[in-house]
C-alpha cells in the first residue's frame, strides 16, 4: 500500500513539472520575437543588438549572437539571430521585421 502511495506521489509530481514546462515554453513562444508571427519591428539593424542584449535567459545569463540570416514569412522580409546563452548554453531564436528598415 506504501508503495502505491509513493508511486503515486511521484506520477502527481511529475505531471505537475510536465504541466509546468509546457506552460513556460507556450509563454515564451508568446513573447515578441520568439517566432516570425512575433517578429520585432526594426527600423536599423542597431536595433537588433539593443533588442538581444535585453534579453535574459531563464538561468540568468545573458544572449550572444552566434549568427544571422535572411528569411521570409509570410510575404514579409524577416532577419532571423541565432542566441547561446553564455552561461548555461541554451540556444534561442529571435525573429525581426525588416519591413520598416531605414538604410
Amino acid at each position: 500500500m506504501i508503495t502505491l502511495a509513493l508511486a503515486l506521489a511521484v506520477l502527481i509530481t511529475l505531471l505537475v513539472v510536465g504541466l509546468r514546462v509546457l506552460q513556460r515554453r507556450a509563454v515564451e513562444r508568446s513573447l515578441p520575437g520568439r517566432s516570425p508571427s512575433t517578429a520585432i519591428h526594426i527600423e536599423n539593424y542597431a536595433d537588433i543588438d539593443v533588442a538581444v542584449r535585453m534579453q535574459t535567459c531563464p538561468c540568468g545569463g545573458r544572449f550572444m549572437v552566434r549568427g544571422e540570416g535572411p528569411v521570409t514569412h509570410a510575404g514579409r522580409p524577416l532577419r532571423v539571430a541565432h542566441l547561446e546563452c553564455r552561461r548555461c548554453e541554451r540556444e534561442r531564436s529571435m525573429y525581426f521585421d525588416l519591413t520598416t528598415l531605414r538604410h
